[in-house]
This record gives C-alpha cells, structure tokens and sequence, in this order.
C-alpha cells in the first residue's frame, strides 16, 4: 500500500516537471491601440476673385462701386457714355452692342459664371425705387432725371445694382449734361463643377 502511494506520488512529480519544461511559445504582448484619426477637411470650393475694368470718366464724376459682402453677383465692368456719344473703352465693345440708346440712362447686365446673360432684375434707387428686367438685348435700363446736379457738391443721387450683386453708387446727370451709365455684373457662386473639382484637388 505504501509502494503504491510512493509510485503515485513520484508520477505527479514526473508530469509537473515535464509539464514545466513544455515551451508553447513566447508570452502575447498587448497589441498596439488604434488611434482612431480625423476625419479629413477640405476647404470650400470659392469663387476667383474677379477684377474689375473701370472707365476713368466715372471717377471724374465721384461715382464709387459698393463690393457687397456676401453678394453672389460682383461687378465686373463699369463705363459710360456723354450726350449720346458711342465712344467707350475697347474693351467695353464685347458688351457694347448697336441696339443701345438712350443718352441719359442706367444700364445694367448680368451674366451667370459662363457669360450667358440672366434675366436678373435691377433696382434703381434715388430716393424712390424703380426695378426692371432685362430687355431683349440682355440689358435692363431706366431713365434718370437731371437733378441739376453738380459733382462739386459730392456724388449723384443715383444708386444701380441687380439683386444680391454689387452697388453702383453716385449716378447722374452732371449738370444735367446727358450721360448714360453701362455696368456688367457676374455671378461668382461656384459652379457644381468647380465644388467637385475643389473637393479632389484641394486636400
């Protein structure tokens, strides 16, 4: 009986020692946490900022243009024309068109970002307030009244722009000499193209 137990005893021993020996590989190392990263930003798609031609004659009558923050439909080109005179800047010809008349008129155009003219609606403003659309030609027009006024005494009492666009401010009749005054404006919202465009180029 007590053989037995000895045997027994001897085989735990035996199977503890072997058991201790077996090697099952190297201890698992805790695996390395995954920062989770940011969810990558793009900038905007925004509109080039757009130059402005401008005819010298309307600074020597103290007309301004107003850049309206925030306003889709930014002037682009400014001029005029004296007593019914068809002299204007060359570059004014590619807008300049032979159906224009009127020696004593606001003319307004307003063209999307690809140059095709919009049937934008424009406000004239002297105190009281006149809107037109755009006749056949593309361009809306209002008639002023002289006023008598002298550019001496500060600007025009005319203001002219298309809805949510740019203003031009101090229009009028310079000692109710006949003057007419031309203005392109152009829409600068970003085309869906050039959202898509700016998505993938811009990172």
């Amino acid at each position: 009986m007590i053989r037995f137990r000895n045997i027994a005893f001897l085989s735990i021993i035996c199977i503890a020692l072997v058991a201790c020996t077996i090697t099952i590989g190297p201890p698992c190392t805790p695996c390395a946490t995954i920062q989770p990263t940011a969810t990558p930003t793009y900038p905007p798609a925004t509109a080039t900022p757009v130059s402005i031609l401008w005819d010298s004659k309307l600074d020597s009558i103290g007309v301004t243009v107003k850049r309206v923050d925030g306003a889709r439909y930014k002037l682009i080109a400014a001029w005029v024309t004296q007593n019914g005179s068809w002299d204007v800047p060359d570059w004014a010809h590619q807008w300049q068109l032979d159906t224009l008349g009127g020696d004593h008129h606001v003319f307004g155009r307003c063209l999307d970002a690809s140059g095709n003219v919009l049937n934008k609606t424009f406000v004239m403003q002297n105190g009281g307030v006149a809107s037109r659309t755009p006749e056949a030609d593309g361009w809306a027009n209002l008639p002023m009244a002289g006023q008598n006024w002298n550019p001496a005494n500060g600007q025009g009492p005319y203001i002219w722009y298309p809805l949510n666009g740019d203003v031009l401010v101090g229009l009028g009749m310079p000692l109710n000499n006949h003057w007419s005054f031309f203005g392109v404006w152009k829409d600068t919202k970003p085309s869906l193209i050039d959202i898509i465009v700016g998505f993938f180029f811009a990172r």
